[in-house]
Protein backbone atom coordinates (compact mmCIF):
# COMPACT_ATOMS: atom_id res chain seq x y z
CA UNK A 1 0.00 0.00 0.00
CA UNK A 2 0.99 3.69 -0.22
CA UNK A 3 0.30 6.89 1.52
CA UNK A 4 0.55 9.94 -0.66
CA UNK A 5 -0.85 13.43 -0.13
CA UNK A 6 -0.97 16.31 -1.97
CA UNK A 7 -1.96 20.09 -0.70
CA UNK A 8 -3.31 22.52 -2.67
CA UNK A 9 -3.78 26.07 -2.30
CA UNK A 10 -3.95 29.62 -4.04
CA UNK A 11 0.28 29.57 -3.94
CA UNK A 12 1.35 26.26 -5.15
CA UNK A 13 0.88 22.33 -4.44
CA UNK A 14 2.44 20.46 -1.78
CA UNK A 15 2.66 16.90 -2.34
CA UNK A 16 4.49 13.97 -0.70
CA UNK A 17 4.70 9.83 -0.80
CA UNK A 18 6.46 7.18 1.09
CA UNK A 19 8.78 4.81 -0.40
CA UNK A 20 6.93 1.52 0.87
CA UNK A 21 6.39 -1.06 -1.88
CA UNK A 22 4.13 -4.62 -1.50
CA UNK A 23 4.77 -7.76 -3.40
CA UNK A 24 2.85 -10.55 -1.62
CA UNK A 25 4.12 -10.65 2.13
CA UNK A 26 7.29 -8.42 1.29
CA UNK A 27 7.43 -4.83 1.67
CA UNK A 28 10.48 -2.72 0.19
CA UNK A 29 11.25 0.51 1.47
CA UNK A 30 12.87 1.72 -1.65
CA UNK A 31 9.96 2.23 -4.47
CA UNK A 32 9.71 6.27 -5.98
CA UNK A 33 6.02 7.33 -6.26
CA UNK A 34 6.09 10.86 -7.22
CA UNK A 35 7.62 11.89 -11.06
CA UNK A 36 7.91 15.15 -13.12
CA UNK A 37 5.53 15.15 -15.83
CA UNK A 38 7.16 16.99 -18.27
CA UNK A 39 10.80 18.54 -17.61
CA UNK A 40 10.12 21.72 -18.68
CA UNK A 41 6.94 22.56 -17.02
CA UNK A 42 5.07 22.35 -13.61
CA UNK A 43 3.13 19.19 -14.04
CA UNK A 44 3.62 16.13 -11.52
CA UNK A 45 2.19 12.46 -11.40
CA UNK A 46 1.48 10.80 -8.62
CA UNK A 47 1.16 6.74 -9.25
CA UNK A 48 -0.24 3.88 -6.30
CA UNK A 49 -1.97 0.67 -6.05
CA UNK A 50 -0.14 -1.74 -8.46
CA UNK A 51 3.19 -0.21 -9.46
CA UNK A 52 2.72 -2.08 -13.06
CA UNK A 53 0.28 -1.79 -15.76
CA UNK A 54 -0.12 -4.71 -18.32
CA UNK A 55 3.08 -5.71 -17.54
CA UNK A 56 5.31 -3.10 -17.69
CA UNK A 57 6.22 -0.70 -14.28
CA UNK A 58 4.25 2.81 -14.34
CA UNK A 59 7.77 4.76 -14.07
CA UNK A 60 9.17 3.63 -17.10
CA UNK A 61 5.67 4.34 -18.86
CA UNK A 62 6.07 8.12 -17.26
CA UNK A 63 9.31 8.39 -18.25
CA UNK A 64 8.85 7.57 -22.06
CA UNK A 65 5.65 9.44 -21.85
CA UNK A 66 7.81 12.34 -20.17
CA UNK A 67 10.45 12.55 -23.60
CA UNK A 68 7.89 12.15 -26.08
CA UNK A 69 6.27 15.27 -24.35
CA UNK A 70 9.14 16.87 -24.93
CA UNK A 71 8.99 21.28 -24.37
CA UNK A 72 5.37 21.03 -25.80
CA UNK A 73 2.76 22.33 -23.43
CA UNK A 74 -0.63 22.28 -22.45
CA UNK A 75 -3.71 25.09 -21.22
CA UNK A 76 -4.50 22.83 -18.09
CA UNK A 77 -4.16 19.76 -16.10
CA UNK A 78 -7.11 18.29 -17.75
CA UNK A 79 -4.94 18.05 -20.82
CA UNK A 80 -2.16 16.51 -20.03
CA UNK A 81 -4.06 13.88 -18.50
CA UNK A 82 -6.01 13.33 -21.65
CA UNK A 83 -2.65 13.29 -23.55
CA UNK A 84 -1.31 10.64 -20.73
CA UNK A 85 -4.32 8.42 -21.78
CA UNK A 86 -3.84 8.95 -25.35
CA UNK A 87 -0.37 7.66 -25.08
CA UNK A 88 -1.47 4.75 -23.25
CA UNK A 89 -3.61 3.93 -25.84
CA UNK A 90 -0.37 3.51 -27.86
CA UNK A 91 -0.35 -0.01 -30.25
CA UNK A 92 3.49 -0.76 -29.30
CA UNK A 93 3.44 -0.08 -25.45
CA UNK A 94 1.84 -3.34 -25.16
CA UNK A 95 2.41 -6.67 -26.27
CA UNK A 96 -0.24 -9.16 -26.57
CA UNK A 97 0.57 -11.52 -23.82
CA UNK A 98 1.34 -8.99 -21.59
CA UNK A 99 -2.35 -8.10 -22.64
CA UNK A 100 -3.69 -11.43 -22.22
CA UNK A 101 -2.20 -12.05 -18.28
CA UNK A 102 -3.39 -8.74 -17.38
CA UNK A 103 -6.98 -9.70 -18.34
CA UNK A 104 -6.63 -12.88 -16.78
CA UNK A 105 -5.59 -12.13 -13.56
CA UNK A 106 -8.08 -9.28 -13.43
CA UNK A 107 -10.84 -11.96 -14.17
CA UNK A 108 -9.02 -14.36 -10.98
CA UNK A 109 -9.23 -11.23 -8.80
CA UNK A 110 -13.05 -10.51 -10.06
CA UNK A 111 -13.62 -14.19 -9.27
CA UNK A 112 -12.27 -13.68 -5.82
CA UNK A 113 -14.12 -10.80 -4.97
CA UNK A 114 -17.69 -12.19 -6.11
CA UNK A 115 -16.53 -15.52 -4.39
CA UNK A 116 -15.53 -13.70 -1.27
CA UNK A 117 -18.56 -11.51 -1.31
CA UNK A 118 -20.76 -14.87 -1.84
CA UNK A 119 -18.78 -16.31 1.34
CA UNK A 120 -19.40 -13.31 3.58
CA UNK A 121 -23.16 -13.11 2.59
CA UNK A 122 -23.68 -16.98 3.62
CA UNK A 123 -21.43 -16.35 6.28
CA UNK A 124 -19.31 -19.54 5.12
CA UNK A 125 -15.59 -20.23 5.73
CA UNK A 126 -15.18 -22.56 2.96
CA UNK A 127 -15.40 -21.67 -0.40
CA UNK A 128 -15.97 -24.89 -2.00
CA UNK A 129 -18.95 -25.68 0.72
CA UNK A 130 -22.10 -25.97 -1.18
CA UNK A 131 -23.64 -23.01 0.59
CA UNK A 132 -20.79 -20.51 -1.10
CA UNK A 133 -21.73 -22.06 -4.53
CA UNK A 134 -25.73 -21.93 -3.88
CA UNK A 135 -24.96 -18.06 -2.80
CA UNK A 136 -22.59 -17.53 -5.68
CA UNK A 137 -25.27 -17.42 -8.68
CA UNK A 138 -27.38 -15.26 -6.23
CA UNK A 139 -24.28 -12.89 -5.56
CA UNK A 140 -23.78 -12.94 -9.46
CA UNK A 141 -27.43 -11.92 -10.00
CA UNK A 142 -27.47 -9.27 -7.81
CA UNK A 143 -23.95 -7.22 -9.03
CA UNK A 144 -25.30 -8.01 -12.27
CA UNK A 145 -28.45 -5.77 -11.47
CA UNK A 146 -25.77 -3.59 -9.56
CA UNK A 147 -24.00 -2.87 -11.96
CA UNK A 148 -25.79 -1.77 -14.91
CA UNK A 149 -27.38 0.50 -12.40
CA UNK A 150 -23.72 2.25 -12.63
CA UNK A 151 -22.30 5.06 -14.46
CA UNK A 152 -21.38 3.76 -18.27
CA UNK A 153 -17.44 3.95 -18.75
CA UNK A 154 -17.56 5.77 -22.44
CA UNK A 155 -14.46 3.45 -23.13
CA UNK A 156 -16.72 0.80 -23.65
CA UNK A 157 -19.75 2.49 -24.82
CA UNK A 158 -21.27 0.65 -28.00
CA UNK A 159 -19.09 -2.71 -27.09
CA UNK A 160 -21.10 -5.53 -26.90
CA UNK A 161 -21.22 -9.02 -24.90
CA UNK A 162 -20.19 -10.71 -28.36
CA UNK A 163 -17.64 -8.69 -29.28
CA UNK A 164 -15.91 -9.34 -25.66
CA UNK A 165 -16.47 -12.73 -26.33
CA UNK A 166 -14.25 -12.69 -29.43
CA UNK A 167 -11.34 -9.99 -28.17
CA UNK A 168 -10.79 -12.52 -25.07
CA UNK A 169 -11.61 -16.04 -26.34
CA UNK A 170 -8.09 -17.12 -25.68
CA UNK A 171 -7.84 -15.81 -22.36
CA UNK A 172 -11.28 -17.09 -21.16
CA UNK A 173 -10.35 -20.58 -22.23
CA UNK A 174 -7.46 -20.57 -20.21
CA UNK A 175 -9.37 -18.85 -17.45
CA UNK A 176 -11.45 -22.48 -17.91
CA UNK A 177 -8.92 -24.47 -17.36
CA UNK A 178 -7.46 -23.01 -14.03
CA UNK A 179 -9.32 -25.37 -11.68
CA UNK A 180 -6.61 -25.23 -9.14
CA UNK A 181 -7.20 -21.21 -8.84
CA UNK A 182 -11.03 -20.92 -9.59
CA UNK A 183 -14.07 -23.48 -9.08
CA UNK A 184 -17.04 -21.77 -10.71
CA UNK A 185 -19.32 -24.72 -11.65
CA UNK A 186 -19.64 -24.94 -15.44
CA UNK A 187 -22.69 -23.94 -15.25
CA UNK A 188 -22.34 -20.69 -13.82
CA UNK A 189 -19.44 -19.51 -16.01
CA UNK A 190 -21.26 -17.79 -18.89
CA UNK A 191 -23.28 -16.27 -16.01
CA UNK A 192 -19.74 -15.20 -14.64
CA UNK A 193 -18.53 -13.80 -17.95
CA UNK A 194 -22.05 -11.42 -18.15
CA UNK A 195 -21.42 -10.29 -14.88
CA UNK A 196 -17.81 -9.38 -15.08
CA UNK A 197 -18.99 -7.59 -19.13
CA UNK A 198 -21.28 -6.11 -17.41
CA UNK A 199 -18.66 -4.43 -14.53
CA UNK A 200 -16.55 -3.98 -17.33
CA UNK A 201 -19.35 -1.62 -18.90
CA UNK A 202 -19.48 0.34 -15.72
CA UNK A 203 -17.32 2.94 -13.71
CA UNK A 204 -16.67 0.40 -10.59
CA UNK A 205 -13.43 -0.09 -9.20
CA UNK A 206 -12.21 -2.57 -7.08
CA UNK A 207 -8.59 -3.00 -5.52
CA UNK A 208 -6.89 -4.73 -8.67
CA UNK A 209 -5.90 -0.93 -10.69
CA UNK A 210 -3.52 1.59 -10.92
CA UNK A 211 -4.01 5.08 -9.38
CA UNK A 212 -2.08 7.95 -10.86
CA UNK A 213 -2.66 11.33 -9.63
CA UNK A 214 -1.73 14.43 -12.22
CA UNK A 215 -1.07 17.67 -10.62
CA UNK A 216 0.39 21.10 -11.42
CA UNK A 217 -0.62 24.22 -13.33
CA UNK A 218 -1.35 24.15 -17.24
CA UNK A 219 -0.66 27.28 -19.00
CA UNK A 220 -3.62 29.15 -18.71
CA UNK A 221 -4.38 28.12 -15.22
CA UNK A 222 -3.38 30.78 -12.51
CA UNK A 223 -4.25 28.40 -9.71
CA UNK A 224 -3.29 24.61 -9.67
CA UNK A 225 -5.76 21.89 -10.12
CA UNK A 226 -5.30 17.47 -10.19
CA UNK A 227 -6.74 14.86 -11.89
CA UNK A 228 -7.53 11.73 -10.26
CA UNK A 229 -7.51 8.30 -12.55
CA UNK A 230 -8.17 4.49 -11.69
CA UNK A 231 -6.24 2.31 -14.48
CA UNK A 232 -7.44 -0.96 -15.08
CA UNK A 233 -7.87 -3.93 -16.89
CA UNK A 234 -7.11 -3.44 -20.85
CA UNK A 235 -8.95 -5.58 -23.63
CA UNK A 236 -7.36 -5.01 -27.65
CA UNK A 237 -7.51 -0.70 -27.93
CA UNK A 238 -9.89 -0.48 -25.20
CA UNK A 239 -8.85 0.88 -21.70
CA UNK A 240 -10.50 0.44 -18.78
CA UNK A 241 -9.86 3.57 -16.73
CA UNK A 242 -12.43 5.45 -13.87
CA UNK A 243 -11.63 9.75 -13.75
CA UNK A 244 -12.83 11.51 -10.96
CA UNK A 245 -13.82 15.11 -11.54
CA UNK A 246 -10.93 17.46 -11.12
CA UNK A 247 -9.86 19.22 -8.23
CA UNK A 248 -9.74 22.78 -8.96
CA UNK A 249 -8.61 25.74 -6.87
CA UNK A 250 -9.73 29.50 -6.86
CA UNK A 251 -11.38 31.41 -9.66
CA UNK A 252 -14.64 30.04 -7.51
CA UNK A 253 -13.44 26.87 -6.21
CA UNK A 254 -12.73 26.48 -2.99
CA UNK A 255 -9.41 28.46 -1.65
CA UNK A 256 -7.54 25.14 -0.40
CA UNK A 257 -7.92 21.17 -0.37
CA UNK A 258 -6.44 18.16 1.34
CA UNK A 259 -6.35 14.75 -1.16
CA UNK A 260 -4.80 12.11 0.51
CA UNK A 261 -4.74 8.81 -1.90
CA UNK A 262 -4.65 5.10 -0.66
CA UNK A 263 -4.02 5.19 2.96
CA UNK A 264 -6.12 7.91 3.80
CA UNK A 265 -7.79 7.18 7.45
CA UNK A 266 -5.03 9.36 9.29
CA UNK A 267 -5.44 12.29 7.04
CA UNK A 268 -8.85 12.10 7.47
CA UNK A 269 -8.39 11.72 11.48
CA UNK A 270 -6.15 15.32 11.45
CA UNK A 271 -8.59 17.05 9.71
CA UNK A 272 -11.82 16.45 11.11
CA UNK A 273 -10.61 15.92 14.39
CA UNK A 274 -11.95 12.39 14.92
CA UNK A 275 -11.21 8.69 13.20
CA UNK A 276 -13.43 7.73 10.76
CA UNK A 277 -14.33 4.85 11.67
CA UNK A 278 -14.67 5.59 15.34
CA UNK A 279 -17.44 8.36 13.56
CA UNK A 280 -18.99 5.57 11.46
CA UNK A 281 -19.47 3.42 15.14
CA UNK A 282 -20.96 6.60 16.99
CA UNK A 283 -23.30 7.49 14.38
CA UNK A 284 -23.82 3.50 13.39
CA UNK A 285 -24.84 2.79 16.95
CA UNK A 286 -27.26 5.79 17.28
CA UNK A 287 -28.99 5.12 14.69
CA UNK A 288 -29.62 1.60 15.21
CA UNK A 289 -30.82 2.43 19.03
CA UNK A 290 -33.08 4.72 17.22
CA UNK A 291 -34.59 2.17 15.19
CA UNK A 292 -35.48 0.25 17.67
CA UNK A 293 -36.52 2.36 19.40
CA UNK A 294 -39.40 3.09 17.21
CA UNK A 295 -40.15 -0.37 16.68
CA UNK A 296 -41.23 -0.58 20.31
CA UNK A 297 -42.86 2.92 20.70
CA UNK A 298 -45.74 3.73 18.45
CA UNK A 299 -45.49 7.04 16.49
CA UNK A 300 -41.12 7.61 17.62
CA UNK A 301 -39.90 8.69 14.71
CA UNK A 302 -36.34 7.52 15.16
CA UNK A 303 -34.58 8.06 11.94
CA UNK A 304 -35.85 11.68 12.48
CA UNK A 305 -33.78 11.81 15.69
CA UNK A 306 -30.87 9.87 13.91
CA UNK A 307 -30.79 12.36 11.44
CA UNK A 308 -30.81 15.16 13.90
CA UNK A 309 -28.07 13.88 16.02
CA UNK A 310 -25.76 12.68 12.71
CA UNK A 311 -26.05 16.33 11.49
CA UNK A 312 -25.23 17.78 14.77
CA UNK A 313 -22.00 15.94 14.57
CA UNK A 314 -21.60 17.29 11.09
CA UNK A 315 -21.38 20.82 12.31
CA UNK A 316 -19.50 20.46 15.24
CA UNK A 317 -16.40 19.07 12.81
CA UNK A 318 -16.93 21.59 10.24
CA UNK A 319 -17.73 24.56 12.62
CA UNK A 320 -14.55 23.59 15.31
CA UNK A 321 -11.96 21.02 13.42
CA UNK A 322 -12.19 21.11 9.91
CA UNK A 323 -13.31 24.42 9.29
CA UNK A 324 -10.24 26.17 11.44
CA UNK A 325 -7.78 23.92 9.95
CA UNK A 326 -8.75 24.72 6.11
CA UNK A 327 -8.73 27.98 7.03
CA UNK A 328 -5.47 27.72 8.20
CA UNK A 329 -4.21 26.02 5.06
CA UNK A 330 -5.21 28.53 2.48
CA UNK A 331 -2.41 30.86 4.00
CA UNK A 332 0.22 28.40 4.22
CA UNK A 333 3.43 29.42 1.92
CA UNK A 334 4.89 26.91 0.21
CA UNK A 335 7.41 25.44 3.14
CA UNK A 336 4.65 25.11 5.60
CA UNK A 337 2.86 23.45 2.92
CA UNK A 338 5.50 20.81 2.07
CA UNK A 339 5.92 20.10 6.05
CA UNK A 340 2.43 19.25 6.31
CA UNK A 341 2.29 17.06 3.50
CA UNK A 342 5.13 15.50 4.77
CA UNK A 343 4.49 15.01 8.47
CA UNK A 344 1.12 13.21 7.16
CA UNK A 345 2.78 10.69 5.46
CA UNK A 346 4.71 10.17 8.70
CA UNK A 347 2.24 10.09 11.18
CA UNK A 348 0.61 7.36 8.35
CA UNK A 349 3.68 5.76 8.93
CA UNK A 350 3.86 5.65 12.58
CA UNK A 351 1.01 4.38 13.37
CA UNK A 352 1.32 1.54 10.86
CA UNK A 353 4.31 0.62 12.87
CA UNK A 354 2.68 1.18 16.08
CA UNK A 355 -0.52 -1.32 14.94
CA UNK A 356 -0.37 -5.11 15.05
CA UNK A 357 -1.26 -4.88 10.99
CA UNK A 358 1.38 -4.83 8.06
CA UNK A 359 3.64 -1.79 7.73
CA UNK A 360 3.01 -1.20 4.15
CA UNK A 361 3.28 2.55 4.66
CA UNK A 362 7.28 3.54 5.31
CA UNK A 363 10.51 4.91 4.22
CA UNK A 364 12.14 7.66 3.35
CA UNK A 365 9.59 10.42 2.29
CA UNK A 366 9.66 12.15 -0.96
CA UNK A 367 8.48 15.99 -0.82
CA UNK A 368 8.25 18.23 -3.46
CA UNK A 369 6.21 21.40 -4.25
CA UNK A 370 4.99 22.86 -7.84
CA UNK A 371 4.46 26.66 -8.47
CA UNK A 372 3.11 28.70 -10.97
CA UNK A 373 6.76 30.78 -10.88
CA UNK A 374 9.35 28.31 -9.41
CA UNK A 375 7.69 24.94 -11.36
CA UNK A 376 8.23 21.72 -9.89
CA UNK A 377 11.12 21.99 -6.81
CA UNK A 378 12.23 19.10 -4.91
CA UNK A 379 12.39 19.61 -1.14
CA UNK A 380 12.94 15.92 -0.28
CA UNK A 381 13.99 13.21 -2.65
CA UNK A 382 15.78 9.73 -2.20
CA UNK A 383 18.22 9.14 -4.64
CA UNK A 384 19.69 5.38 -5.73
CA UNK A 385 22.70 6.97 -6.66
CA UNK A 386 25.27 9.48 -5.45
CA UNK A 387 24.11 12.78 -7.42
CA UNK A 388 27.54 14.42 -6.75
CA UNK A 389 29.06 11.57 -8.82
CA UNK A 390 26.77 11.43 -11.72
CA UNK A 391 26.70 15.32 -13.04
CA UNK A 392 26.12 13.62 -16.17
CA UNK A 393 22.21 12.64 -15.02
CA UNK A 394 21.57 16.58 -14.40
CA UNK A 395 22.76 17.16 -17.98
CA UNK A 396 21.13 14.73 -19.63
CA UNK A 397 17.76 15.15 -17.82
CA UNK A 398 17.70 18.86 -19.74
CA UNK A 399 19.45 17.97 -22.96
CA UNK A 400 17.01 18.83 -25.65
CA UNK A 401 16.10 16.24 -29.01
CA UNK A 402 18.70 16.77 -31.87
CA UNK A 403 15.91 18.70 -34.02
Amino acid sequence: MTAIVSILNKHAVAIAADSAVTFGRKVINSGNKIFTLSKYHPVAIMTYNNASYMGTPLDTLIKVFRKELGEKEFDTVDQYADEFLKFLHGPSLFSEPECADGLINHLVAFYHLMINTAKAEKHVIDEKAPDAYSQLKITLDKWKIEYSKQTKSKEFEGYSYDEFVKDAAGVIDDFKKMNKRIAIPVDEYDNFLLVFYTYLLSDAMYNDYCGIAITGYGKSELFPALVHIYLSVRIKERIRYCRIPTFFIGNGNTPARIIPFAQIKTEQTIVNGIHPDIKTLITTSFTNIMNDIGKKIPGFDGGKYAKLFNDEIDDYIKENLTGPFMDTVVHLNKEDMADVAENIVYLTSLMKKVSPEEETVGGPVDVAVISKGDGFVWMKRKHYFEPEMNPHFIHNYFKKNEE
